[in-house]
């Protein structure tokens, strides 16, 4: 029989308290659960990865060898194992954090050990078709971002902006990502109570998807209203802390500048933001076990329970907090004795097409009116062996046309007018970009884009045209296209090759290229380290968010391509010229409020 509904308010309040009567408790343990998961989890699934890497006897995987990868029966039977260790992880977290929430409610203790217990186990039941549906569960949020119920290891897991930002630049993709993501945010709404339910019910997963889907039935916005109310709350109490120490930080640099001090307020800073997340985290899950318990959907028997030493979880925790101390510290001193060196080159993404359309020469004018440092180009073969600036193959989004580049002559298409966010210009000759980019004294990364339909002599025409040109030692030129991109380092080797590489996990290997391009998703920093100590460049795309472009201008980035080459000069100008070490200690905490 299900019990007596509360009014949202005392269901808000009921949150609150548990939240704050529990405060100790739920940051002890969640400090210890986000070293687990950072420094453990992370480190074994990124090892048996690597693994999976060596199998293949690559040295990476990204889209150009994918059908290598899963052409292989050892490898496939690889990648399940760690689908596996994934799922494994991710009930071990949320396991940890029901079981100690549900403790609360039902006045009952759960030992750590009881819960990974009890982790182990539900992993065990998903030997079956189980498995398949909570994979689909996991995969359904990426396209939601931190929505829902999220875990520390599937919330760094998103679609890459790439792939999002090249979807919504037509109004029928752009349409067509607000429905999709209203129609998977309403069904994660409806299934928000399966991972609960999972650990605090003897059901398969299945049935409590089905589950999930009655307790929200009819009851939709009131679960809405509750979770903003609580969220509203936490986030202004977070905020106001976090103000209240950038003030002291502010107050206190201004009468003495000392490296202990900026420090220790940074950490404290980083502290709270960590764990008001936590809490936030925890809050969604006490309003999913109340409401569950008081619609006696909880049935959960206890298959190991283990009494917890103290003396051995003050242990941990003290650890987890000094480990996670140390590594804000380290951050900290980094940025404060940061060197003013940033010297990474801004490169607009086809122009600056906030005032053009993309890849033409009047975005290519506003670009370089901003101080880019280079403009990033297409180009594509016409049906006659010429080059024309254009980055689709079809000519339907910009030119209303749909006809294919490489089914049209030169003259066809030069002139031909396109059409982007209110302007209208015309597609470009490669030649005439050119001439242009000399005019306006701005360097040129161009990008190849072969069509799949060119002749033998297409790298040999297009080097011929750069020399032409006599562009072939200044501008730089890449390709996703790693045999073409070789193929004209082989030939020209007084050019600047890039491999354009859009998905990867692994290291670069050594191609024969002199830089990589990368998308932010790809990004980490000891592989770059490791192809700069090979002597190849990195560069990042399409990094647009000032909080990301202040990341990047801070690492060890060659060059940041970006559709803002405004806010990118301008963040690196107030880094070269003006930043202090408090400004950029500062900085940081910022950045980690915005996230």
């Amino acid at each position: 029989m299900e019990n007596q509904t509360l009014p949202v308010w005392k269901t808000v309040r009921f949150v609150l308290n548990n939240l704050f009567s529990n405060k100790i408790m739920y940051v002890r343990n969640a400090a210890f659960l986000q070293f687990f998961v950072s420094f453990v989890g992370f480190r074994i699934l990124s090892t048996l990865f690597k693994g999976i890497i060596f199998l293949s006897g690559q040295s990476n995987f990204n889209f150009s060898n994918m059908k290598l990868f899963f052409s292989s029966p050892i490898i496939i039977l690889a990648f399940i194992a760690y689908l596996f260790a994934v799922i494994l992880f991710v009930f071990i977290e949320f396991s940890i954090l029901t079981f100690m929430v549900y403790g609360t409610i039902s006045k009952t203790h759960f030992s750590w050990r009881t819960s990974l217990k009890n982790a182990f186990g539900e992993v065990r039941e998903f030997f079956s078709p189980q498995f398949i549906y909570f994979l689909l569960y996991l995969l359904t949020l990426l396209p939601l971002g931190k929505f829902g119920m999220t875990s520390f290891l599937t919330e760094q897991l998103y679609i890459p902006n790439f792939i999002t930002e090249e979807i919504q630049k037509t109004t029928a993709g752009a349409i067509g990502s607000i429905l999709l993501f209203v129609v998977l945010a309403y069904f994660h709404l409806r299934f928000i109570y399966a991972i609960p339910l999972q650990i605090l019910t003897n059901h398969c997963f299945l049935e409590n998807l089905k589950t999930s889907w009655s307790l929200t039935k009819k009851k939709l916005w009131r679960h809405i209203g509750i979770f903003l109310l609580v969220e509203i709350v936490l986030s202004l109490i977070g905020f106001l802390v976090t103000f209240i120490l950038t003030i002291t930080l502010g107050y206190l640099s201004s009468i003495m500048d000392n490296v202990f001090i900026v420090t220790s307020l940074f950490v404290l800073s980083k502290l709270v933001i960590f764990f008001m997340a936590i809490y936030t985290k925890i809050a969604l899950i006490i309003i999913l076990v109340k409401l569950a318990d008081d619609q006696d959907a909880v049935d959960v028997t206890i298959k190991h329970h283990i009494p917890e030493i103290p003396f051995k979880s003050t242990i941990i925790t003290v650890a987890a907090f000094i480990g996670l101390t140390i590594y804000y510290s380290s951050e900290a001193i980094t940025k404060y004795h940061w060197e003013n060196s940033s010297s990474a080159a801004i490169i607009a993404h086809r122009g600056f097409t906030e005032y053009g359309v993309e890849n033409s020469l009047e975005a290519l004018e506003a670009a370089a009116k901003e101080g880019a440092d280079y403009v990033e180009m297409d180009i594509l073969l016409t049906k006659d062996n010429r080059f024309i600036v254009m980055h689709d193959y079809n000519l339907k989004r910009l030119a209303h046309l749909n006809k294919k580049v490489k089914d049209m002559t030169y003259d066809e298409l030069v002139g031909l007018p396109i059409y982007q966010n209110g302007y209208e210009s015309h597609i470009p000759s490669f030649e005439e970009f050119v001439a242009k980019a000399k005019e306006l004294n701005v360097k040129l990364l161009v990008e190849l884009k072969p069509h799949g339909f060119e002749g033998a002599d297409y790298t040999d025409l297009f080097i011929a045209k750069m020399r032409e040109l006599g562009v072939d030692q200044t501008y730089k030129v890449m390709s996703i296209n790693l045999n073409v991109i070789e193929e004209i380092e082989r030939k020209a080797p007084e050019m600047d090759t890039g491999y354009v590489i859009p998905l990867q996990f692994g290291g670069f290997g050594n191609p024969a290229v002199d830089f990589y391009v990368v998308e932010d998703f790809s990004y980490h920093d000891l592989t770059t380290i490791a192809a700069q100590q090979q002597g190849h460049e990195v560069y990042v795309w399409t990094i647009n968010e000032p909080d990301e472009i202040n990341k990047y201008l801070h690492s060890s980035v060659s060059g940041i391509i970006t559709d803002h080459p405004d806010i990118a000069k301008e963040e690196q100008k107030h880094l070269l010229e003006e930043s202090t070490p408090v400004e950029r200690v500062l900085d940081a905490i910022n950045v980690s409020v915005k996230k």
